[in-house]
């Protein structure tokens, strides 16, 4: 059983890794795909404003028929991919770096820490935190040839770590459900102990029946020996010392036995008629 909790624990570990992961790729992917085509422009509508941040002579255009267009870079597309998240799915996510443009990036102390242990080689980071009811997952981000349009002023150089995108999940859910297997497990052992004590009591109980009802056979046989060897002593005894002649034959007629008073009278021994037909004695006589 604690085997199988064991397993069930890795499994939500496992699973919010999984999660983690795959949210991550996701961005990347999306990241760099904006990066390849050098930002993606999209009309201000008021909800998306000019990036403050994107130092670009051709960050804002007008379209020919007068729409006016703003550049959105991956930093700036990630952010909003961030806030629609949030509003979807409760998922947390933050892009950040030790070289900051924009203010609002800025790490908290469990991200600066990750972003200097990758600069040190770390692959990612994972920890839970509040009781495992809160997972926390980072990855670097390594500068595309593509990133350089904006970011080559900072002193990039292709490879180097631009920052890290960090995810963070509540895990009520999960384990909520893994609980409830765990209480499934719990009771499919439970059961299973229960009805393998039930069955070893009714096997030890029945076996120990069993041997008592083997042992008062033994002993009612052992009396009856007794009782037979007894009675058998007692005949014995009365041919024995019977003052008329017996002898004993078979079905064949064969002798068995002779009594002393026989071996008297007749003058044979019980040696010389054992297995011996009893009309010997009538041709001696003839």
């Amino acid at each position: 059983m604690w085997w199988s909790l064991y397993l069930i624990n890795s499994k939500i570990e496992d699973t919010a890794l999984s999660r983690a992961e795959f949210v991550f790729n996701t961005i990347e992917t999306t990241r760099l795909w904006n990066a390849r085509h050098g930002g993606v422009y999209v009309k201000l509508d008021g909800q998306t404003e000019p990036n403050p941040y994107l130092l670009l002579s051709d960050r804002d255009l007008t379209s020919v028929d007068g729409t006016e267009l703003t550049m959105i870079n991956p930093s700036y597309m990630t952010r909003e991919i961030v806030e629609l998240a949030k509003e979807i799915n409760e998922l947390d996510m933050h892009l950040t770096s030790l070289k900051l443009r924009n203010p609002n990036n800025e790490a908290d102390e469990w991200e600066k820490k990750q972003l200097l242990a990758f600069e040190q080689g770390k692959a990612f980071s994972r920890e839970f935190f509040d009781n495992k009811n809160y997972f926390r997952y980072m990855k670097p981000l390594k500068v595309d040839a593509s990133c350089l349009k904006c970011h080559a002023d900072q002193d990039y150089k292709v490879g180097d770590i631009r920052g890290g995108l960090s995810v963070s999940f509540d895990m009520s859910n999960i384990i909520n459900l893994e609980s409830k297997q765990k209480v499934y497990m719990i009771a499919m052992h439970i059961i299973a102990w229960v009805t393998l004590i039930t069955f070893s009591f009714f096997f030890i109980t029945r076996s120990k029946r069993y041997i008592k009802d083997i042992e008062i056979s033994k002993n009612s046989a052992e009396d009856l020996v007794k009782v037979r060897t007894k009675d058998l002593q007692k005949f014995l005894n009365a041919t024995q010392f019977s003052p008329a002649a017996i002898t004993i034959t078979d079905r064949d007629g064969l002798v068995e036995y002779i009594n002393p008073k026989f071996s008297e009278i007749t003058g044979y021994t019980l040696d010389e008629l054992v297995g011996k037909s009893v009309d010997v004695l009538n041709s001696d006589n003839t």
